[in-house]
């Protein structure tokens, strides 16, 4: 099969292919798979909730095996919807955004992406977008199947990043996790959308051979003069569908450690912008400022410790002033009542003679 090495060399590479894209006026598509969705980098967590539904084990397995397992046991469990909400809704209780979706944020207010094709439920994207003061309606909007406002998917109203959720939102409770295969043959007009978008330059990230299988069978084989990215921790097993479209488009590969979603993201928007996302700067600001507080404050306390010895120091010498003092005291009032009583005794002596 057909692949880069899995070295940094190849990410410089896509983002010239960004660059030159951003600057002819046309971004190219970015998909994006289950890996890297929210219940992926939440796998232990997940796998736990699910397999305790199962009798197999997920011992020796792989992280994406492990995360494949977990999908054949939610198809083959009769899981109410009630309880596939239960199960969602608890698992995504901790996750947060990371410094990836930030960086990812940014790249979508830089206008480098066209359309964002996602197979995740989860709403980490929007919250990352949130948080980099990227604003639906302004920089990008959200389609959804089954809602009123796939109708304007041929046609959007204004030129922003389209954010299509493949597979519903799990905030607003539209949703198919388990993905049946006639899914999408229901949704006819989203169906014909994703054929016709997946022909043109695709930056493929986290594509999972079963999670997203529905989306891989739309992706056309023959890509024509389009480019195509593929970025994954693994490749693609050699007799998948995935394998297979990606050999026919003659894919670009990108493995291993720079293609885990954080590490590519980050070295990416590293390549583009040569800085941080501003987010993650303003964070490391808020940091520094913190430090130098916790510094003013240990000088502070340095000051404080030296002012309190000082004082102690003056008290013990006051006290044995104080000390000094009264035994002069006592001397002094010692002698000046014998000198009272001699007084005394001469006046008396005065009294007799005269």
């Amino acid at each position: 099969m057909p692949r880069r090495d899995s070295t940094e060399s190849s990410i410089p590479e896509i983002a010239k292919l960004l660059d030159i894209r951003k600057q002819g006026g046309s971004g190219i598509v970015l998909v994006l798979g289950a890996r890297a969705g929210a219940f992926y980098r939440l796998s232990s967590t997940f796998q736990e909730m699910i397999m305790g539904f199962s009798e197999r084990s997920l011992q020796g397995l792989s992280r994406s095996a492990a995360f494949d397992e977990c999908y054949r046991v939610l198809n083959e469990h009769s899981f109410s919807e009630r309880d596939l909400d239960s199960i969602f809704q608890a698992a995504l209780r901790d996750v947060t955004v990371t410094d990836a979706d930030l960086c990812l944020a940014d790249l979508v207010k830089e206008e480098y992406f066209s359309e964002i094709i996602t197979t995740n439920i989860d709403d980490l994207l929007e919250q990352a977008f949130n948080q980099a003061g990227v604003r639906e309606g302004q920089h990008y909007e959200v389609f959804i199947p089954g809602r009123s406002y796939e109708q304007r998917l041929q046609h959007p109203e204004r030129r922003l990043c389209r954010v299509i959720k493949v597979f519903g939102d799990l905030v607003a409770r539209v949703y198919d996790a388990r993905r049946q295969r006639s899914y999408l043959d229901r949704q006819a007009r989203l169906k014909e959308h994703l054929q016709q978008v997946l022909e043109s330059d695709i930056l493929v990230i986290g594509l999972d051979p079963v999670w997203d299988a529905e989306l891989i069978d739309l992706i056309p084989l023959d890509g024509g003069q389009s480019s195509t990215w593929f970025v994954d921790e693994d490749a693609p097993p050699a007799e998948s569908r995935l394998a297979r479209v990606f050999n026919a488009r003659q894919a670009l590969y990108l493995t291993g450690w720079d293609g885990h979603y954080d590490n590519f993201l980050k070295a990416l928007f590293w390549h583009l912008k040569s800085s941080m996302p501003t987010n993650i700067r303003n964070f490391f600001d808020i940091l520094s400022e913190l430090r130098k507080i916790n510094s003013e404050y240990k000088i502070s306390q340095r000051e404080r410790r030296e002012t309190q010895e000082m004082l102690q120091t003056t008290l013990m010498q006051l006290s044995s002033l104080q000390q000094q003092t009264e035994q002069c005291f006592q001397l002094v009032t010692s002698e000046l009542s014998m000198l009272r009583e001699q007084l005394g005794s001469l006046q008396r002596l005065l009294l007799r003679e005269d």
